[in-house]
């Protein structure tokens, strides 16, 4: 490894790495990721520190020392591990077991650090949008160091999200808001309450965030501080992260909203 760790590295170079390296790198420290995770293990120290950075910009995992099996289907002890880059619902102690969504949680942590060109300190959620890349990708880096449920559950699964994009947010057809569970997300016309009465008046159940009952989500104008560019507010990550379990959702314009609200 002629040009050391990764952190000393980025910190003598002090510049981010274009996203076509960056996403390919990664993907070859998913694929050694993939085998571990495949064979029940998990790694638990995937840091900058344990990452090294080869001759043409090629990265090398290494550091196995705290892989440990999993204890069971809910992974293993959170005891025992290295905190620089373990999640902080595992430093508080909030769960109990590192799962290999953990591991995939410091992978995002690295995918970050690559963009922005710093590994000195971990990348925050908020700055996710100000990263140097493509939407896609900052959603990509947003699912794997956000909210824990809403992961990637392991390297392949993130390895998959590299490679493909997912289908364009395009408008639905609905013929009734009766019985719909129904979700809003962007800046509407009217006011938010406004809508909600309109949609309840039209037979719809309304929900305040996308989940697992939502059937229609109405999309007003896109934030410009959302999270992850203009298809990255954390709704519509939602509705892609559940429409790529099998859930089907149809999503509507303000307008077409409203065309229904008024039937």
């Amino acid at each position: 490894a002629q040009q050391g760790d990764l952190r000393a590295f980025l910190h003598r170079t002090g510049k981010g790495w274009p996203e076509t390296t960056a996403r390919r790198e990664i993907a070859g420290v998913l694929k050694v990721l993939g085998k571990l995770h495949r064979g029940q293990l998990l790694h638990r120290d995937l840091t900058p520190l344990n990452v090294f950075v080869c001759n043409a910009r090629t990265l090398k995992l290494g550091d196995f020392g705290l892989v440990r099996q999993q204890s069971d289907q809910r992974g293993t002890s959170a005891t025992t591990l290295n905190p620089l880059n373990a999640p902080s619902d595992i430093l508080a102690g909030a769960v109990p077991k590192w799962q290999a969504r953990d591991d995939v949680y410091q992978v995002g942590q690295l995918l970050g650090m690559l963009i922005k060109g710093d590994a000195r300190v971990r990348i925050r959620t908020p700055e996710i949008r100000r990263l140097p890349c493509s939407d896609h990708l900052k959603e990509i880096i947003y699912r794997c160091i956000g909210e824990r449920r809403k992961r990637y559950e392991n390297a392949q699964e993130l390895i998959d999200a590299l490679r493909t994009r997912p289908a364009p947010l395009k408008t639905g057809v609905l013929k009734s808001l009766k019985q719909v569970h129904l979700a809003f997300t962007g800046i509407l016309s009217r006011t938010r309450a406004e809508a909600t009465k309109a949609a309840t008046r039209a037979g719809a159940i309304v929900h305040g965030s996308p989940s697992s009952r939502t059937t229609v989500v109405v999309r007003g104008r896109p934030n410009a501080l959302q999270a992850a560019g203009r298809d990255g507010g954390l709704k519509l990550m939602e509705i892609k992260r559940l429409r790529g379990k099998g859930q089907r959702i149809t999503l509507l314009s303000e307008a077409q909203f409203w065309r229904l609200a008024r039937r």
